[in-house]
């Protein structure tokens, strides 16, 4: 019984000792040189709140990128556009100068450009002649739709007449070419049927109705006014253009003379 109790003795004096030591242990560890940071709180300190400004900047870098983006895009189109008005303008100069069907490699050289720029733009001869059409168009719409000032039907025919004069000039080397090639393009033949219809409205409209009456008079009308009528006194006759407009006035006012 003394030898247990001993042994309990000396149990409580060692739980003791190394209590002591993990006690000075614990007093005595490892401490940073460094204070420590408490966290930052970005509501309560606005000197470091620099989420908002980060925030804006990522916004402001994504919309740049967009904005790039836009801008290459456009570029692209852009330089699409002045391609194809380069070529359109190249194959106009050229039947200008009499050129009826411009080969592609003289369409590149005179607009400047690649021939494969010529092909990626125009995938066919179709394609160009439409281009071309609406080029022509716009250039003579302001003169076709003038409106007529006069208050007698008579006066508005001359001034009508005079008219296709000033837009057969303009149009001229093109119809010609167009003449030769419309049998072998649709695109070429549907405008010309377009303007041949377009030009009959017109006619009608001034006329009244005494007049449009007589179709076998319409039909000499129209024909006196086309441009294959022009044509043949510009080209085949050698007429200037006051002298072919003076033939087409004197045949007009010879048709309308009552017999």
């Amino acid at each position: 019984t003394e030898r247990q109790s001993s042994n309990n003795t000396r149990k409580r004096i060692w739980a003791q000792v190394i209590r002591r030591i993990i006690e000075r242990h614990r007093s005595t560890r490892y401490k940073p040189a460094y204070p420590k940071i408490p966290p930052l709180d970005i509501r309560q300190n606005p000197a470091h709140n620099n989420f908002g400004s980060t925030c804006v900047t990522i916004k402001r870098k994504i919309a740049v990128s967009k904005e790039t983006a836009i801008d290459v895009t456009d570029g692209r189109r852009l330089r699409s556009r002045d391609s194809k008005r380069k070529i359109v303008t190249a194959m106009l100069e050229l039947v200008r100068e009499g050129r009826i069907a411009p080969t592609a490699e003289e369409v590149a050289q005179r607009a400047n450009v690649g021939l494969r720029t010529v092909f990626r733009r125009f995938k066919d001869m179709e394609s160009l002649y439409a281009e071309m059409s609406v080029a022509i168009s716009e250039k003579v719409a302001p003169i076709i739709d003038e409106a007529l000032s006069n208050d007698d039907w008579i006066s508005n025919l001359q001034q009508l007449v005079a008219r296709r004069a000033r837009v057969y000039e303009i149009v001229m080397p093109y119809r010609v070419a167009a003449d030769v090639l419309k049998f072998q393009s649709t695109t070429l033949l549907t405008h010309h049927r377009q303007i041949v219809s377009d030009e009959r409205k017109r006619l009608l409209s001034v006329l009244p109705q005494s007049v449009s009456d007589d179709q076998a008079l319409i039909e000499a009308l129209e024909a006196i006014l086309s441009f294959d009528m022009w044509n043949q006194l510009r080209n085949d006759q050698r007429l200037s253009a006051s002298e072919a407009s003076e033939v087409v006035r004197r045949i007009v006012t010879s048709l309308l003379v009552p017999k």
